[in-house]
């Protein structure tokens, strides 16, 4: 009599592989100045997917890593380039969002004490 073959549990996808067009908004919320405490997936499984992406070619986490790059990379063109025309009217939205997202720091305000 043959051995029964144990049914190996079936491996569980990814939320990149499960949910390609939250992973889309998301990207295009990134573009737009969101952090990703607003991601649809725990800040946990965000880390672990760009980590996969560093370790790994020509699949789906290396992917996810290459578009957030690129997201981030629009984000900080985009006031960047808001800063350079706008230098002369008010500019600190576009340092308040580039600081939001770690790229520049956040100055504190002075306090003049008499």
């Amino acid at each position: 009599m043959p051995a029964k073959k144990k049914n190996k549990p079936p491996i569980k996808k990814s939320y990149l592989e499960t949910r390609p067009d939250s992973i889309k908004r998301f990207l295009s919320a990134i573009k737009q100045g969101a952090t990703i405490k607003l991601a649809a997936i725990s800040e946990t499984a965000f880390y672990r997917y760009l980590d996969l992406g560093r370790e790994t070619e020509d699949t789906i986490y290396h992917k996810f890593l290459l578009d957030f790059r690129k997201a981030k990379a629009s984000l900080v063109i985009k006031h960047l380039m808001n800063i350079n025309t706008k230098a002369d009217d008010d500019w600190r939205a576009s340092k308040y969002i580039l600081a939001l997202n770690g790229i520049v720091e956040q100055s504190k305000p002075e306090i003049e004490v008499n």
